[in-house]
């Protein structure tokens, strides 16, 4: 299980103290990686960056695509998402 919060010690007072009860628990190191994904920690930012690769690779690896050719990611770096963008209707949906 992995746990998350803003301040350690909530973690440490609530979660850790209650969840004992009913579970055996022994606490980690923070998380490096979850899932294949690796999770990098910029604390000075207060960011997380997950990385997808292992997951790729063994997706790429799966289908016998590992030596295919790359392309460049099709949206350029200023490009932003914004929920303004996001589908409203079920007709929408449909058409994506």
């Amino acid at each position: 299980m992995l746990m998350t919060c803003r301040l350690l010690i909530m973690i440490k007072m609530i979660f850790k103290v209650n969840l004992n009860k009913f579970f055996v628990m022994k606490d980690l190191d923070p998380v490096r990686q979850i899932l294949d994904m690796k999770i990098v920690r910029g604390r000075k930012d207060r960011k997380l960056w997950l990385s997808h690769q292992k997951y790729i690779e063994k997706v790429l690896d799966r289908f016998n695509m590992k030596n295919s050719k790359t392309i460049s990611t099709p949206f350029a770096g200023h490009f932003k998402l914004s929920l303004k963008q996001c589908t409203k209707s079920e007709n929408e949906k449909e058409e994506m």
